[in-house]
């Protein structure tokens, strides 16, 4: 509940302040009160208020002396400050405004003024509040980080909550709603009990919606999110316009990574026939039980937009045909229909398979080499290796890869795993020595010296560069 305190040397004004808010005010606030500036700065540091009504003359400690000390000693740029002048007092409001008073009543009080300013406060810490919080939930569901010290939002098995993904143009905000995601043509919330089934008995005008199961922790955020995902594919499957998460009820039984795999192993070698049947496989469900489809579509778009975009991304930066498909493919929600998602997918892979067709080196056996390297950096790999799963003479190998690649073997091998470290990295989702280890580095300090070497900068600082504003 919010915290007001009244800092004023007369006990009346005090009184009188504190019961018009209390007759005015709607739900519990906790009132405190002062009757001087340096009473009013001990509470201020104690007593975690969230709006100090204060008048300008005071003893020991005057109003203006008192928020200078809040903003520069506490250094509490939150707290909201709303000042009490008499009508001799102008010259204080400047400084009142140096110090970010939010409004400046004269005495002798009114009383609607004095409420219509505390309820407009009032409104603007609860939406500051929603916001700092909306952005927790941002980075629990996209990090999977959760705070030390949790998020003031109570969830648990007895107080469960669901994510709700609308893409109909309805009004899902207020009291109880959390906005986890915004789009042009799509929200998702995240809904008590209660606020969930009361949306749920509403028709959309349009669109669908999709639900994801209980969270019943700050952890099952994580789990409920995925599930949101998952109940979003279930529409290229059923003309259904609620679209609620079920579990399967036995392990999954095909994932997109082995035929990602040979997609990717592909490009820039096949040509635009086989690239075609191998999308045209991707897509296909026919082998897959109908209780699986849905988390089939959902690892398939997980692999071509994170895996793909990523493994291409210096590709896709350059080109802006790459970049609208990539855009169209990350909000595959919004598409209407499998055929569609298909065909933006299809395009994709084929204009990119042409530009890479275009830099292939005239040298064959070098472009199936770094096919080989491609999906084996990872491991504890050299250049004879790589020389005889083409089967070339090592000399000759280590000649022509310069002359395609400008740079010698370990170093494209170095670059391809700290560019695999810096995703990573930038999920916020892996410490510093997870990524070496998922990267290819044994040896962490020598991982470090690597990406120091590449980038000029330690992964740490990286890291929390790249994840500070999620």
């Amino acid at each position: 509940m919010p915290v007001i305190l009244i800092a004023d040397d007369e006990k009346n004004i005090r009184a009188g302040i504190r019961k018009i808010l209390t007759e005015s005010l709607p739900g519990d606030v906790v009132y405190q009160e002062a009757k001087n500036g340096e009473e009013a700065l001990d509470l201020a540091g104690t007593g975690g208020a969230d709006i100090l009504i204060t008048d300008i003359r005071m003893p020991k400690m005057d109003g203006i002396e008192l928020m200078r000390k809040i903003r520069t000693e506490l250094k509490n740029d939150d707290m909201e400050i709303i000042v009490l002048s008499g009508y001799d007092d102008f010259s204080y409001a400047q400084e009142a405004i140096t110090f970010r008073a939010s409004s400046y009543i004269v005495k002798p009080v009114d009383k609607r003024d004095l409420v219509s300013i505390v309820l407009k406060t009032l409104g603007e810490i609860e939406g500051r509040k929603q916001q700092s919080l909306e952005r927790s939930l941002r980075k629990i569901v996209e990090t999977g980080n959760i705070p030390a010290g949790g998020i003031p939002l109570e969830i648990s098995p007895a107080s469960p909550r669901y994510f709700i993904l609308s893409s109909a143009p309805e009004d899902l905000s207020g009291p109880g709603l959390y906005v986890i995601e915004q789009q042009p043509r799509c929200r998702v919330i995240l809904a008590g009990e209660t606020e969930k089934n009361h949306i749920l008995s509403r028709s959309p005008s349009a669109g669908y919606r999709a639900l994801s199961g209980p969270c019943q922790s700050l952890a099952g955020l994580v789990t409920g999110w995925k599930q949101l995902r998952i109940a979003c594919f279930s529409r290229f499957l059923s003309g259904e316009t609620l679209l609620q998460y079920r579990e399967p009820g036995s392990p999954f039984v095909r994932s997109a990574e082995t035929e990602m795999r040979k997609l990717t192993g592909s490009l820039g070698i096949l040509g635009t026939g086989p690239i075609k049947k191998q999308v045209e496989a991707l897509f296909s469900l026919e082998d897959i039980p109908a209780p699986h489809r849905a988390e089939y579509l959902y690892s398939l778009h997980e692999w071509h937009t994170v895996r793909i975009a990523g493994y291409y991304r210096d590709y896709i930066a350059g080109d802006m045909y790459l970049a609208r498909k990539l855009r169209i493919l990350e909000n595959v929600y919004l598409l209407s229909s499998l055929d569609e998602w298909k065909r933006n997918f299809s395009d994709f892979v084929l204009y990119l398979n042409f530009l890479l067709k275009k830099g292939r080196s005239r040298y064959a056996f070098i472009d199936q080499a770094l096919v080989w390297i491609g999906d084996h950096f990872t491991e504890d790999i050299n250049m004879a290796m790589a020389a005889n799963q083409v089967s070339v003479n090592y000399t000759y190998f280590s000649e022509k890869f310069k002359e395609h690649t400008g740079i010698n073997f370990n170093e494209y091998v170095k670059r391809l795993r700290i560019g695999a470290a810096m995703r990573l990295l930038e999920t916020g989702n892996f410490r510093v020595y997870e990524a070496a280890l998922h990267s290819g580095y044994s040896d962490v300090k020598y991982f470090i010296k690597s990406f120091k070497e590449v980038t000029g900068g330690s992964p740490g600082a990286y890291r929390q560069k790249k994840t500070k504003n999620k």
